[in-house]
């Protein structure tokens, strides 16, 4: 599956923009934290003007979003995206264990998937590093994990690939890849290495992430690389 992020500053556009992403995606990754006011995110209206799945977010600060308010606030906008028609909420590794036990109860409840993600816009951590988040993420109840580093050079690409065998045999659904230049290829090779779904940029805008293809384009490669023949 492809997911397309999108994002606006306010409930109105983020609407708009969701009536407006065109054709392409399977799934939508809705940005809470790009609101001036998330907590007015209308997250049922845009379930229904979408009739695609959503992953909705309000991704931290440290990890390269846009919200540096409460965390108490930022929990209470991802349950109340759980249980308003979100099919999956992404909140990060990072924000502990009493707030993912919190999330994993709401989810559970709400007929919600928790997807557990880690992301580092700074490099890549050595294979270890990585292997220990996603034990992490498998020990918080995560449906599915994701692993996003930057990639400085096509050798650090390598690095997140390799622990899908490991997922794999674990029967823990992982999204693993890389950011940057050099991590572009990564985002469609990952949906043959096992990963559930992956990310493009909108056709007309710009993405969230450094290294986004278009959803055009991604839908074209996917095409041409990954469908049997």
């Amino acid at each position: 599956m492809i997911c397309l992020p999108i994002s606006a500053d306010t409930p109105e556009k983020l609407l708009a923009a969701v009536r407006e992403c065109g054709e392409g995606a399977d799934l939508l990754e809705i940005r809470l934290d790009f609101l001036e006011r998330p907590e007015e995110a209308d997250i049922a209206g845009i379930a229904k003007a979408a009739s695609l799945p959503l992953i909705c977010t309000c991704r931290h600060g440290s990890e390269g979003g846009k919200w540096h308010g409460e965390e108490k606030q930022r929990i209470k906008i991802l349950k109340n995206a759980a249980v308003s028609g979100a099919t999956y909420i992404d909140v990060e590794l990072i924000s502990g264990p009493d707030v993912l036990r919190e999330l994993r109860e709401t989810t559970s409840a709400a007929g919600c998937k928790l997807i557990v993600s880690f992301h580092d816009f700074s490099g890549t951590p050595a294979r270890d590093s990585l292997l220990d988040v996603m034990l992490g993420q498998q020990n918080a109840g995560a449906d599915i994990g994701k692993i996003v580093v930057m990639a400085k050079s096509p050798r650090d690409v390598a690095v997140p690939f390799s622990i899908y065998h490991v997922a794999d045999r674990a029967d823990f659904p992982l999204v693993a890849f890389s950011m940057g230049e050099p991590g572009r290829i990564s985002r469609v090779a990952c949906l043959a290495m096992g990963a559930p779904f992956t990310f493009a940029a909108p056709d007309t805008g710009a993405g969230t992430a450094p290294g986004q293809i278009t959803v055009s384009e991604m839908r074209r490669l996917v095409k041409m690389l990954l469908t049997p023949r």
